[in-house]
Order: C-alpha cells, then structure tokens, then sequence
C-alpha cells in the first residue's frame, strides 16, 4: 500500500515540475532575446539618444524666454494668427513653442530734448527747447508693436511733438508767446501730443505712449522783437505808475478834505470855551519848563501883543556849560517875571 501511494504521488508531481522547467527555459531564452537585441542596437540607440538630446538642447534655447525686469514682451505665433494684442509677457521665464516668437520691450520711462524753430502768427522764427518722459502703454503694447515698431521714440514719438509745438506756436503772436503764462503754453502742447497718441482698442481709447510729463524748458525770441517788447512793457509800466500815483493824490485829497472837516467841526466846538488868559498861562508855564532844563535855550520875548516869547533850542553844548547854566540860572529871575503884561489894542511898543 505505501508502494503505491508514492507512486501515485510521483505521478503527479511530474506536470508541474515539467512546467517549472518550461518556464525557467522560457524566461532563458526571453532575456537572451532581450539580450540580443540590446547587442544589436546598442550603437544606432546610443547615436539616436545624442542627436535627441542636441535637439532638445536647440530647441529649449527657442522655447525658454527669460524676460529682464522692467521689459516687456509682445508674442508673435507661427500658426496662429501672428502678433497677439491682447496679453503680453511679463517678466521672468515664459516657455513657447519653438516655432513662435518673442519681441522685447523696454516698458521703463525715458527722458528726451528736442530743440525746435517754430513761426509765431506774425511770421517770426521762435526758438523753444522742449524735454518729455515718456514710457510705451504696457496695455496696448501689441499694437504699438504691429502698427509702429521698436524704433517708436523715432517713428511715432518725436514728430508728434514736433507737429504739435509748431501748431501751437502758430497760434500766438511773438508778444503773447513773451508774456503769455509758460505754463499754460506748455499744457495746451501736452494734451494735444496725448490725443494725437490714441489708439481705438477693443472699442475704448488708449494711448500708444504715455507721454508723462512735457516740459517747456526754454523759449527765445529775436533780440529786435525782444528789445522792442521790453521797451513796450516798461512804458506800460510807467503809464500804470502813473495811474497809480494819479489814485493816490485823489485819496489824499479825500484825506485832507476829512481832516480839514474835523479840525473845523473840533474848533467849533472848542474855541468857546478857551479865553486868551488860558492860553496865555499855559504858554507861560511851557516857557518855564523847557527854561529850567539842562538844554540850553535862547528865549525872545516879543512885542506886549504877542501872548507867549519865542523858544529857540540850540542843544549840543558841552556839559560845562550847564553846570554855568545852572549858576546863572539861580541869580536870573523867572521869565514870566522878564515878561512885560501885554498891551490891550492892535499896537505894539518896543521890548
């Protein structure tokens, strides 16, 4: 009975073990195949994988931008309807196909000078300096790029200013372009550049360039006209002088027609109640004072009609002699005392 279960399990064994056989020989011949075939293209492979990689290398070059900072780019498609308006590239690293194009930009602000010769209304050559910053319109800088170009400085920027400063100019004379407000010159040159700048873009208004600020650093006319109308406007000068003074006369008079009135009206008042005997003492008691001070004074006592003496100062002496005035002082009487009593009538006796 053992005999024959170990034959029956030999038996069937035997199948799988077959078939583990036939598939380590398979899996031998499989990987002898691969074997093979790596032998045989080992070369062509290794060339194919070299020019891959130069390839690839080519076309990163065309298909990798990188974009500077403060620059734009405008993309131009091979296939694709060309120049896109809409969207440009910013800065940093852009990838594209290999086949399209990109055109860079400087988007930073720029300063330039122009010198021009204008002819005023009157017919005279006008020499004005003029200086602008400007930069391109990030948002309409396709169509910059497909109307104008890269040379727009020189192609859009430059004649715009220059026809709108001789259009300007010719509207005034040489003497309002001397005396007209700078300012006001130089506006009316900056809107009209800006509105020759506009472009229609998706059915609103943008400027191709933003002109940012417009100078207007200089203007010289002909040393004749110059002379000529600085000659005029110092005559209006003197004439609104004149004026002027002719105003300030005609107010003085006014003045004095106010003052004369109120000293009547104050006299009106006042002269009732003021007595010769009045006025007399008060003169008298001023004499006094201004005698007994250390100034040194000449008194002129005057006829007996004339109610108060004379006072002339002669101020300066030095002071020894007030000390000698001071002593004579002391012997002289008062000058009230000096005074003869005033005489009633028009007649005057002698002193």
């Amino acid at each position: 009975m053992k005999k024959d279960s170990a034959v029956k399990t030999r038996l069937s064994l035997k199948p799988l073990r077959r078939l583990k056989a036939a598939f380590r020989a398979g899996r031998r011949r499989l990987f002898e195949s691969i074997i093979w075939w790596i032998e045989e293209l080992r070369r062509p492979f290794l060339q194919v994988l070299f020019i891959g990689m130069i390839g690839l290398f080519l076309l990163i070059e065309h298909m990798v931008v990188p974009i500077e900072p403060g620059h734009a780019g405008v993309l131009w498609k091979r296939f694709a309807g060309g120049t896109v308006l809409t969207s440009t590239l910013s800065e940093g690293t852009n990838v594209i196909w290999p086949w399209d194009r990109v055109i860079l930009y400087d988007i930073r602000s720029r300063v330039d000078k122009r010198i021009y010769h204008p002819l005023s209304k009157d017919g005279l050559e006008v020499e004005i300096e003029v200086a602008y910053r400007y930069k391109p319109n990030l948002a309409a800088l396709g169509f910059l790029h497909k109307t104008v170009g890269e040379e727009f400085p020189v192609v859009l920027v430059e004649p715009n200013i220059n026809a709108a400063t001789h259009t300007v100019i010719a509207n005034y004379t040489s003497d309002a372009l001397y005396s007209a407000e700078r300012e006001n010159l130089q506006e009316e040159i900056s809107q009209r550049v800006k509105k020759e700048m506009n472009v229609q873009v998706g059915g609103k208004s943008l400027p191709l360039v933003t002109v940012q600020e417009f100078l207007l650093s200089h203007l010289s006319l002909p040393d004749r006209v110059k002379k000529a109308i600085e000659s005029k406007e110092a005559q209006r000068q003197k004439a609104e002088e004149l004026t002027f003074r002719i105003l300030r006369q005609q107010k003085e008079v006014t003045r004095m027609a106010y003052e004369a009135a109120g000293i009547r009206r104050f006299m009106d008042e006042v002269a009732p109640g003021i007595d010769p005997s009045y006025l007399r003492y008060n003169g008298l008691k001023a004499t006094n004072e201004l005698a007994n001070s250390r100034n040194t004074k000449v008194l002129i006592l005057g006829p007996r009609g004339r109610k108060t003496p004379l006072i002339i100062d002669t101020s300066g002496t030095s002071p020894a002699s007030f000390e000698a005035e001071e002593t004579s002082s002391a012997t002289m009487p008062p000058p009230s005392a000096m005074m003869s009593p005033p005489i009633d009538g028009n007649k005057d006796a002698p002193p």
